[in-house]
């Protein structure tokens, strides 16, 4: 077993994993509501006004990660529970129809798709 199968299997990594995913969004969601404020100020805005927003801006990028970590912490004392399925719920017929006209390949690639190998 090499060192990325290792810490691909740790719950920890696909937690890291999503927390950098959603900061994508959450950063650029921060930049557009910064340079959107920033854009309505005055033109003779005093430098301070400018340099508090922008901090507070930072700031909020430096929170965002955090707090998407704390929020996706398993709830229960478990570390893997929140990665766990309780309830597989059984395929209607329909659904079975459909796959069955499916080519071998496709249907193995539509039937599993395992997030931790994207993340």
């Amino acid at each position: 077993m090499n060192a990325m199968e290792m810490l691909s299997s740790q719950p920890w990594v696909e937690r890291l994993g999503w927390t950098l995913l959603h900061f994508l969004w959450q950063g650029l969601a921060i930049a557009v509501l910064y340079a959107t404020i920033r854009r309505g100020l005055p033109h003779v805005a005093s430098p301070q006004r400018r340099y508090l927003l922008a901090s507070a801006a930072l700031a909020a990028m430096m929170a965002a990660p955090l707090v998407t970590w704390w929020l996706l912490q398993p709830s229960s004392s478990d570390p893997d529970a929140a990665y766990r399925i309780r309830i597989v719920p059984t395929p209607s017929a329909s659904i079975a129809n459909a796959t069955g006209k499916l080519s071998p390949s496709v249907r193995d690639i539509a039937s599993a798709p395992e997030t931790a190998k994207f993340l």
